[in-house]
């Protein structure tokens, strides 16, 4: 059968197994979808000129060592190098395998015999969505065979299976109504005068409220309130449900996640925050993540992303990656997207939607939850579901869901990656599929990325002020116009060893790099 749906994200299973690929998305009716793949090959290239002069008997000494059986094929072809194009066309040997780990093995023989490989590092679901010709997110068909439910391994409504091949993009602009899960947790403080700190034992969690419903369908919304306690709270119009510990607490989220089944999980400041304090807490009990993926056989998992740019300043995210369900922190697109006074979440929905928090001091918080009465554990809930609430609305009023998936597509990069990454993550997929069309193999080895290192842009702070006699440029417009003048790009570049090669050579002072001129 030929089914039509809106992917948001494509995973690898275990790299010890053979490689399977799950596709997460949604039919246009909004249901659910996993598209698994079996029939996809890893593949990296080796030079056939480091192999010496007995190619065929080197290359039957490393099907010996990695195995016979673990390579699917080798196949003899030619392409251009990217950092050596100048070089003209070169042989290589492109090995095909089934599993991650021995294709990680294979580069690890190549690297024993000082022979280098070539694209070995790409990531499973970069090589395949390069190969397929489709990106992360957006529209695709494919001649499925469905699965029958006993035999599932996803929680998705539907299931299907399909080969690589039968995949192709489609120009589709409509937008699913995918199943949203927002939520925000309060936490209290042992020392009122400072911030909660995880690590304290005393510095507990004891709320965390829950708001699902179909995008841009507010008419869909259930809310939920899971919190610690022994009095038993009731808020109108939603789903109250009350814990003995912290632990206790935390493990019903998971199961709720589980039991809702959203597609995209949602939150404000979750992952600087939120998912931190989470994780903290179980670490402190030696409790690992639950699991809440949709995959069987694959879990929750911590990624910690740490990373410093002068654009972007020092960044510092906690991400609990739940395999198929995207998760978007609203305030990194906030951050990144839009320039503020400010950025707390009071401040941004009064600016987007109109709607303000409800006003209730952090030490008010901490006040009520001392006195532990059915009153004011109420007051916090409604004070907490609030923040839920908001950020939902956000994400609809905003368009958050259509401005990321469509970046995603045409970063081909993950949504996750938007806005907890750099830039170069971005440049570099593009870069590597624009290889891949074009017959070239992805040089990226150590040595060369170390002469080619730079130092970003510098971005200061202006000082406010009333100033005579400014000179303004134009910035926004600075870097192409110079690409395009002086003819600077990595196609254009000439290795020193190559400069008389070219015919015509532009160089530039001080650094004495050579690059083509234009013709």
């Amino acid at each position: 059968m030929e089914v039509s749906c809106m992917m948001y994200d494509w995973r690898a299973g275990a790299d010890d197994e053979r490689i399977v690929l799950y596709g997460f998305g949604n039919l246009i009716t909004g249901e659910s979808v996993t598209i698994r793949v079996h029939d996809f090959l890893l593949y990296c290239y080796v030079l056939v000129s480091a192999m010496g002069v007995n190619v065929r008997e080197k290359m039957n000494k490393i099907s010996e060592l990695v195995g016979r059986n673990n390579i699917a094929k080798t196949v003899m072809c030619t392409r251009w190098l990217l950092r050596s194009y100048l070089e003209g066309d070169k042989k290589f040997v492109k090995y095909y395998f089934y599993k991650r780990s021995t294709l990680k093995h294979f580069s690890n023989l190549m690297k024993k015999m000082d022979i280098t490989v070539y694209e070995g590092d790409m990531k499973t679901e970069e090589m395949f969505i390069t190969a397929t010709n489709i990106s992360y997110s957006g529209w695709i068909k494919a001649l499925c065979a469905g699965v029958d439910y006993n035999t599932r391994l996803c929680s998705t409504d539907l299931e299907y299976t399909c080969s690589w091949s039968a995949i192709q993009v489609i120009d589709q602009i409509d937008v699913p109504r995918p199943l949203i899960m927002c939520m925000d947790i309060e936490v209290y403080s042992s020392n009122a005068s400072v911030i909660p700190d995880p690590c304290i034992e005393k510095d507990r969690l004891f709320i965390i409220s829950v708001v699902s419903q179909r995008y841009l369908m507010p008419s869909t919304s259930k809310k939920y309130i899971l919190y610690t306690g022994q009095c038993n709270i009731d808020v109108d119009e939603i789903d109250t449900r009350a814990f003995s510990t912290e632990r206790n607490l935390i493990e019903a989220y998971f199961l709720l996640i589980k039991e809702i089944n959203p597609d995209i999980i949602i939150g404000y400041n979750i992952f600087m925050f939120n998912f931190k304090y989470i994780d903290t807490r179980l670490r402190r009990k030696l409790v690992n993540l639950p699991s809440s993926s949709r995959v069987q056989g694959i879990s929750t998992e911590r990624i910690h992303i740490n990373w410093n740019s002068s654009a972007y300043g020092f960044n510092d995210y906690i991400v609990i990656d739940l395999p198929g369900r995207t998760v978007i922190d609203v305030y990194q697109y906030v951050t990144k997207e839009f320039k503020l006074q400010s950025y707390s979440l009071s401040s941004v929905s009064e600016k987007f939607t109109g709607n303000k928090k409800v006003d209730l001091p952090y030490k008010e918080v901490f006040n009520l939850y001392e006195k532990g009465d059915k009153e004011s554990i109420e007051t916090i809930a409604r004070y907490c579901i609030v923040d839920s609430l908001l950020t939902i609305a956000l994400f609809d009023n905003m368009n958050i869901w259509v401005s990321v998936t469509e970046m995603s597509t045409v970063a081909r990069t993950r949504i996750r990656d938007l806005y907890t990454r750099g830039q170069q993550i971005r440049v570099k997929s593009q870069l590597y599929k624009e290889c891949y069309d074009k017959g070239v193999v992805f040089d990226r080895t150590d040595s060369l990325l170390e002469e080619f290192e730079y130092e970003g842009a510098i971005v200061s702070n202006p000082t406010p002020g009333l100033y005579k006699w400014c000179s303004l440029l134009d910035f926004s417009s600075l870097y192409p116009s110079v690409i395009i003048s002086h003819n600077i790009c990595y196609s254009t570049f000439i290795k020193r060893t190559l400069i008389n090669l070219a015919l015509l050579c532009k160089y530039l002072t001080r650094s004495l790099t050579c690059l083509l001129k234009s013709h």
